[in-house]
């Protein structure tokens, strides 16, 4: 192995600091909800998530969201953010 080569651990570790930074600072979870055993809950409790967010990631299915966004009752930039933030956390719960 070359001297300054980087262990798969160093390289893995970097990946994971580097994917946390990208998320931004408000969708991130305090150490509190990132131990929290009631995974479930969380992306309606945690606080990044308004209501109508959770609303649209939890309880619309494409059809619902297809149709809502024609008839001008849901945004495409809304629904993209609701699920982006939804990924957000979910990334998180599952980096741990």
């Amino acid at each position: 192995m070359h001297l300054n080569a980087k262990s798969y651990l160093e390289i893995a570790q970097g990946k994971r600091e580097h994917r946390q930074k990208r998320i931004p600072k408000a969708w991130l979870l305090s150490q509190d909800q990132l131990q929290s055993r009631d995974i479930l809950s969380l992306p309606e409790h945690c606080g990044i998530l308004t209501a109508r967010e959770y609303q649209i990631t939890q309880t619309h299915d494409a059809v619902d969201i297809v149709n809502g966004i024609a008839g001008g009752k849901l945004t495409a930039r809304e629904v993209a953010v609701a699920f982006c933030k939804r990924a957000a956390i979910a990334q998180q719960m599952v980096s741990l």
